[in-house]
């Protein structure tokens, strides 16, 4: 933890130091309005200009940034189905991508008896503006050996698939090896086709997942390796994944996925700060040419 600070304290000196900062001030962007244990901030381009807030307790609250008196209106609470603290909790939101036409959207959140994480989809009518509590439909159930590292961000891609990012199962040191079995759906970011039953499931499997066709693998496994993978970003643009890993002791890592790509060793904060500062000294001598 301390190397990234320092890291990102000598980052924003280079910035300084190049003549690109600018003054920066902090403002609240909806006076009066609190949360308790905001872990998602989700816009849409659903036509409504609404954001999504999302916390950790199994609330997720909407806020109508076409009114100039922002209010916060619940829109889903799931918090008896939840169990929150720690990093357990409601921990990942997506709306489908053919949300304003059927009125899908997913969740991420652990539950007890037994411990584990359940990927399920909900039906909001769209008329009344109201979640049918009664539609959830579980999508996946992962089981959880320990209460930490849950991971939990979820993200549709620009291939319309979904892609779910889970911890390592937890405790310290992945002791169980989680990260590194190609059997183990744990310490890995997935990616399922949620539109379609198959085999069973109440999913199915894109055609070109990279570990399809091997021996004993879990076919959801788009990527493995990971501790903690807490958020991660999917740049429609560049069609690139960049994802922020939770360290244990030293480091923490922010990795740009590839396929059939381990991330046990990496350190990729590291590549990441020095792509910055490349692109940096080139602006630099871009501005004196």
């Amino acid at each position: 933890m301390y190397k990234l600070i320092l890291n990102l304290l000598l980052l924003n000196v280079t910035f300084i130091n190049y003549s690109f900062s600018q003054n920066v001030k902090l403002i609240n962007a909806f006076p009066g309005i609190t949360f308790n244990k905001p872990i998602e901030f989700i816009t849409t381009n659903d036509g409504t200009n609404r954001i999504f807030i999302v916390e950790q307790g199994g609330v997720i609250y909407t806020i109508d940034r076409n009114n100039s008196k922002y209010n916060k209106i619940k829109f889903l609470d799931v918090s008896t189905k939840v169990i929150s603290g720690g990093e357990l909790g409601l921990l990942g939101f997506a709306l489908d991508p053919k949300f304003n036409n059927n009125g899908y959207f997913y969740i991420n959140y652990t539950a007890r008896n037994p411990l584990r994480t359940i990927v399920s989809r909900f039906n909001l009518d769209l008329k009344k503006e109201k979640v049918d509590y009664k539609s959830e439909f579980k999508i996946i159930e992962i089981s959880q050996p320990f209460k930490n590292h849950n991971g939990g961000c979820i993200r549709f891609g620009f291939d319309n698939y979904l892609y779910i990012a889970t911890g390592d199962g937890g405790s310290g040191g992945d002791p169980n090896n989680n990260a590194q079995n190609f059997t183990s759906l744990l310490g890995k970011l997935l990616r399922i086709v949620v539109h379609n039953k198959s085999e069973g499931k109440n999913y199915s499997i894109p055609n070109d997942n990279p570990y399809i066709n091997k021996l004993k693998a879990r076919p959801e496994i788009y990527a493995l390796g990971f501790r903690n993978p807490w958020k991660f970003y999917i740049d429609f643009k560049t069609k690139k994944i960049w994802l922020g890993d939770v360290g244990q002791e030293k480091y923490e890592e922010i990795d740009l996925v590839e396929k059939t790509v381990s991330y046990k060793h990496l350190r990729a904060h590291e590549t990441v700060l020095d792509i910055v500062c490349r692109l940096l000294l080139e602006k630099k001598k871009n501005n004196h040419d």
